[in-house]
């Protein structure tokens, strides 16, 4: 594939592919709330997903199925395709001894963790009890995405050398597809292989 000017295109970047579900996506995106503020943003560093993972709110996801390279899109989500709407069941009243021995130490918009690492703000105190609220902060609200694609992945050869940048941060994998077997023969330089921490290099020499 050439450009107008006739150099040779890499595939990752031909303005012609399209996302799918199944490819690997490297894109810039902003997210705002209908008033304009904007509470999140992927800034100078892209985001690298794989589509159908799951690794970005369902609305955002289904959105740029289908842009090309170089596109750019706004993205506008409900609720029930974003943060989900409030459910009152994650709403819970509790007593401060519950919480804390220290009262002074509770307030109005102080986050809490539970043991399995869930947040909740609470929202209200009334003498001994707490009301902690475990929605998303954006749980109810509409928000608006503009993303652009940058680059796109789906040859299986870079689909793997992509995962591999993204789980372990190797970079210099050379990638084989074995057709007869539908396998992936990695090879890995030493050097980086013992460079990772213990647990991974463990899951990488498996």
């Amino acid at each position: 594939m050439t450009n107008k000017q006739g150099h040779k295109l890499h595939p990752a970047h031909d303005p012609h592919k399209a996302v799918k579900s199944g490819s690997f996506v490297t894109l810039h995106y902003v997210g705002k709330l209908a008033d304009g503020t904007i509470f999140e943003t992927t800034n100078k560093k892209p985001l690298r997903i794989l589509v159908g993972e799951h690794a970005v709110i369902h609305g955002l996801e289904e959105g740029i199925l289908g842009m090309k390279i170089g596109e750019t899109k706004k993205i506008h989500l409900m609720p029930e395709d974003a943060y989900g709407n409030v459910k009152s069941d994650l709403i819970m009243v509790t007593s401060v001894s519950k919480i804390t021995s220290d009262r002074s130490s509770l307030y109005v918009g102080r986050s809490l963790f539970t043991p399995a690492g869930d947040r909740g703000v609470v929202t209200e105190i009334n003498g001994d009890n707490v009301t902690v609220d475990f929605n998303h902060p954006f749980a109810s609200k509409d928000v608006v995405y503009t993303v652009k694609v940058t680059r796109l992945i789906d040859s299986p050869a870079e689909k793997v050398k992509a995962f591999l940048r993204m789980k372990y941060d190797l970079k210099n994998a050379v990638v084989n597809i074995e057709d007869s077997n539908n396998a992936a023969i990695v090879k890995i330089d030493k050097k980086l292989i013992d460079a990772l921490t213990p647990e991974i290099k463990a899951e990488v020499e498996k």
